[in-house]
């Protein structure tokens, strides 16, 4: 048995070599993005059968047809099945449990690791083995002077992370002494990035703790409190996740991802209410706004810490949540970027360029918005309802025009500034 990495494409190739150029009898496919199924039946051999487990953007039986007419093409509603014919499924695990306890059937080899903000860097090679392996980013969260958070440990080469960016943006903007928080002391990237940070005059300071742990966060607060001048601004940067369909989700899965991101805000909000912080700002994600399949935890956790805002504020505090759609250079998304790729141009969603983003941030802070979202738009297709989603075509859409920067206040979407004659929508970067 040999297991291949279904985050880029290569898996076809080789496959293709194992197999001296056979390919495989049989694909159970779930990857559904720009290229994933042509890798499929590039290693599918003659007359092979291909069964089709995914929801969204998957070929139509025409589509097959006409690319491989010698495959046999299933499209297998496996949430549909389980709900009208449980008996069948039952049926069908049973068997598989009697084929490995008699020994007719091995289970696959694998590691096991701790999920959510208990994973570490080894977890970085568990990224897309399985749509229901939970999978963790190093947990981040910022405290500081401006303390900004970042990705202390976990990489195993060094990238533009959004926090390192921010970390650089707040020293550009005099920001002299800042605190990064991690569970873990940093590793090579990141004591990089930090040396970097103090060859401009600014002091660094690592503090170690769990910010969904309350204690810890007290903890760190008073050790800042005690080492450096007040602090100032607090930046809450933290991602984890753990994707399934609702359905197969747990309350463990939920808590992985409620825990950094919900426990951690709110601890840090406790912890920070008698400081006169001239900022507090939440990074949240566009997916609490507008959804996205498979993703109920992690939009659960991002839309409480857009209502944590709105509390603080209402308390008298400083408070903004701002969510981000996907950034280039670095993250979570940026990971994925071949596998959703196409899914977000389908829905009218872009990338943000990091300089862009930086301007949006610095923008909101400026104009003091409590709940905003950031994303370069494609009005003409998310004015459509993102029809293109489920539909294979809409990859050939033409591509969008630059962006521009725009902001609105907290009760409405902000509007393009201005609109071609003649044209109901126009691409831009939308802060709400």
């Amino acid at each position: 048995m040999r297991v291949y990495d279904s985050r880029s494409t290569a898996f076809g190739a080789e496959i293709l070599a194992a197999t001296d150029g056979r390919g495989v009898d049989l694909v159970l496919n779930s990857l559904t993005g720009e290229g994933f199924i042509e890798a499929s039946l590039a290693c599918l051999a003659e007359g092979g059968r291909f069964v089709e487990i995914a929801k969204r953007n998957i070929w139509s039986a025409e589509e097959m047809a006409a690319a491989r007419p010698d495959v046999a093409y299933r499209i297998l509603a496996v949430d549909a099945i389980t709900l009208s014919e449980p008996a069948r499924i039952r049926a069908a695990l049973g068997e598989i449990v009697a084929r490995c306890v008699g020994g007719k059937t091995s289970a696959t080899a694998g590691d096991a690791m701790a999920a959510g903000r208990d994973a570490g860097g080894d977890a970085s090679h568990a990224l897309g083995q399985a749509d229901r392996q939970d999978r963790a980013a190093g947990a981040a969260a910022g405290i500081g002077r401006f303390r900004s958070g970042a990705q202390l440990s976990g990489d195993r080469r060094p990238r533009r992370d959004r926090v390192w960016q921010v970390a650089g943006w707040l020293a550009d903007r005099g920001a002299r002494h800042i605190v990064l928080n991690g569970r873990r002391a940093p590793e090579a990237a990141a004591r990089s990035a930090i040396e970097a940070l103090e060859r401009r005059g600014v002091a660094v300071k690592v503090a170690l703790a769990d910010v969904s742990r309350a204690e810890q966060v007290d903890a760190m607060v008073s050790e800042i409190e005690a080492e450096m001048p007040p602090l100032a601004g607090l930046f809450h940067s933290v991602g984890v996740l753990s994707d399934a369909a609702l359905v197969n989700q747990s309350w463990e899965s939920f808590e992985q991802v409620l825990g950094p991101k919900v426990l951690g805000a709110w601890a840090l909000h406790r912890a920070t209410l008698d400081r006169d912080l001239d900022c507090f700002v939440l990074f949240s994600s566009i997916t609490g706004v507008l959804g996205n399949a498979g993703q109920a935890n992690y939009a659960a956790a991002n839309a409480f810490l857009d209502q944590l805002a709105r509390h603080r504020r209402a308390l008298g505090l400083p408070g903004q949540s701002i969510a981000w759609g996907p950034w280039s250079g670095g993250g979570m998304a940026e990971e994925q970027r071949q596998r959703i790729e196409a899914q977000l141009r389908a829905s009218g969603i872009g990338w943000i360029d990091p300089s862009r983003g930086l301007e949006a941030l610095e923008l909101l802070l400026r104009q003091d918005v409590a709940a905003s979202t950031v994303l370069p738009a494609d009005w003409s297709v998310m004015a459509a309802g993102g029809s293109g989603r489920s539909c294979r075509n809409s990859r050939r859409r033409p591509g969008r025009r630059p962006f521009r920067p725009m902001a609105g206040s907290d009760s409405a979407s902000a509007r393009p500034t201005t609109r071609p004659a003649g044209r109901s929508s126009q691409s831009g970067l939308a802060a709400k």
